[in-house]
């Protein structure tokens, strides 16, 4: 849908396994004071020990505003130095528009 881009969870599948992604089901953001996105919300785990984010292995699937998609999973939350707020991703982006990963 055109001016509808979202996310969706594709689940543990390791970013290089996913070959294709689905044309629907994705979650667009939420209108609140700090915009969000249901479908990434809980794309870590909180030690309550050590107080280190961590992510999940998880991937998820993008789906552009003009209908592209990517795929992507977050490796770290982590700066250098252990200082928060420096987000590694890796990612792949269909720019074609088509819905396959081919390798």
């Amino acid at each position: 849908l055109s001016g509808q881009g979202g996310l969706l969870a594709l689940g543990a599948a390791p970013l290089d396994s996913v070959t294709q992604v689905p044309t629907d089901g994705y979650q667009v953001n939420e209108a609140n004071a700090e915009r969000s996105n249901p479908a990434i919300a809980r794309w870590y785990t909180y030690s309550w020990t050590s107080h280190i984010l961590k992510a999940k292995p998880q991937t998820y699937a993008v789906r552009t505003a003009d209908g592209r998609y990517g795929i992507f999973e977050i490796l770290s939350y982590y700066c250098p130095g252990a200082t928060a707020g420096c987000v590694t991703i890796r990612y792949m982006y269909q720019g074609a528009g088509g819905t396959s990963f081919a390798r």
